[in-house]
């Protein structure tokens, strides 16, 4: 616990929320009160009132909620207002803001109970202005991957590539443990002429099956290779000898991105890996070739080490072939729903996600004294839980045929009541 959080805990000492904001031409630092922090500097007593902050981890959907808070400021001498009227005004929403418990008794040291931007600007009534804080989610809202198969870029291809994203091919995919075929990566035709398919975005580590009409080919009918269009690195299948009919359905199995972006790394199946690459690379950013991008800033690097340690514990693995677009949040929710894991923005405004240790104490920090009419209504009345006596898991997603290959049923006879319900680990390792 920081130095700031253990004063206020121990009751050491008065508690001062100050907000700085980044406007356009200046920096807002307002408080409920004048005060002057040695790491925050001085803060104007503008602040009328302080909204709830509330922060919360994702259900069992796995999309992270977002975090907005309210503030109610005084603008007698129309500094606000100003700003609001003038040129700059668009610059305003999306400004970076953070907000900060501070005490006298620990001088050197603020502590941040949110960080984010200023997603709304409004007045309130008279000489009153009040900003509306959310975290920077913005970017998670964003369709990925982007572009795609064009015209201009593959003038040959197949009509139907052209509604299909850039694909995504993350971990093993291996069809010889569950079919004796199609293979379960698509393969699009980019090329009718040279009979060329189209795997994925990026290097793919390598191709081990291909196959026509879910018959496997010899590795001597095509050569599997690297290719640069646009300035967009693609992995490809050319068939060299016994080419398939533009009628037939070629797919492959594969091992898809590994850990560098050259083809020199070992496949990245850690499924926190695998988010934070996703995320980093065709969420957050726009990777096009070569080696993949570092992962971004928004994604907690403390969290993201833990669940990369939690997954190598459990040998969990993941994977994942997609080309149609989904937003940031769809992705994330995805790797929470198939891992059972939680997301959650923290209080430095990155998105995280976390294991739900069923072990652990309801809470294991600081105890705050409290009273009894402070308290309220106390009640030991347990909530209505829904009890399943029925659950079909389905796993090993084929994206070439749309459907899971693997299924299996739960069921608890001793509960007599007849209520079910499904789960599909989408992105459950596909072997």
């Amino acid at each position: 616990m920081s130095a700031v959080l253990d004063a206020i805990a121990g009751g050491r000492g008065l508690i001062v929320a100050g907000l700085v904001a980044s406007l356009p031409g200046t920096t807002l630092r307002i408080a409920s009160a004048p005060y002057t922090s040695t790491a925050g500097g001085h803060f104007q007593g503008k602040v009328l009132n302080w909204g709830s902050l509330t922060y919360t981890a994702s259900d069992r959907s796995g999309s992270p909620p977002s975090v907005q808070l309210t503030v109610r400021v005084a603008d007698h001498d129309r500094s606000i207002s100003r700003i609001y009227e003038g040129l700059r005004r668009d610059e305003i929403r999306g400004s970076a803001v953070s907000v900060y418990l501070m005490t006298p008794t620990v001088a050197y040291n603020t502590e941040a109970v949110f960080v984010g931007v200023t997603s709304k600007l409004s007045f309130s009534g008279p000489f009153e202005a009040e900003f509306t804080l959310r975290t920077n989610d913005d970017q998670m809202q964003r369709l990925s991957p982007s572009g795609g198969p064009t015209r201009a870029s593959w003038p040959r291809a197949k009509a139907e590539v052209f509604d299909k994203a850039t694909p995504i091919l993350a971990g093993t995919h291996d069809a010889s443990y569950t079919q004796s075929g199609p293979g379960l990566v698509k393969c699009h035709l980019v090329d009718t002429v040279s009979s060329v398919y189209f795997v994925c975005g990026g290097r793919a580590k390598s191709i081990t099956r291909v196959y026509v009409d879910a018959a496997q080919t010899s590795s001597t009918n095509y050569t599997a290779s690297y290719i640069t269009v646009g300035g967009r690195e693609y992995t490809i299948i050319t068939f060299t000898s016994s080419a398939p009919t533009e009628s037939q359905e070629v797919t492959c199995d594969a091992e898809g991105y590994e850990s560098v972006g050259d083809g020199s790394g070992s496949v990245v199946t850690n499924p926190a890996s695998q988010w934070a690459m996703r995320l980093s690379n065709f969420v957050l950013a726009n990777y096009s070739s070569g080696s993949w991008l570092s992962t971004h800033a928004l994604i907690d690097s403390t969290y993201l080490a833990e669940a990369e340690a939690y997954f190598t514990l459990l040998g969990a693995r993941a994977s994942t072939n997609e080309d149609q677009k989904r937003t940031g949040n769809d992705v994330t929710a995805a790797y929470c729903k198939s891992f059972q894991m939680r997301s959650f923005w923290t209080r430095g405004g990155k998105i995280a996600m976390r294991y739900e240790n069923i072990f652990s104490a309801p809470y294991g920090g600081y105890r705050l004294r409290w009273y009894r009419d402070e308290l309220g209504v106390f009640s030991m009345v347990e909530d209505d839980y829904q009890v399943l006596n029925r659950l079909a898991l389905k796993s090993t997603r084929s994206a070439s045929q749309d459907s899971y290959l693997a299924a299996i049923e739960f069921v608890d006879a001793s509960v007599t009541s007849e209520i079910q319900d499904a789960l599909d680990l989408e992105m459950s390792e596909a072997v």
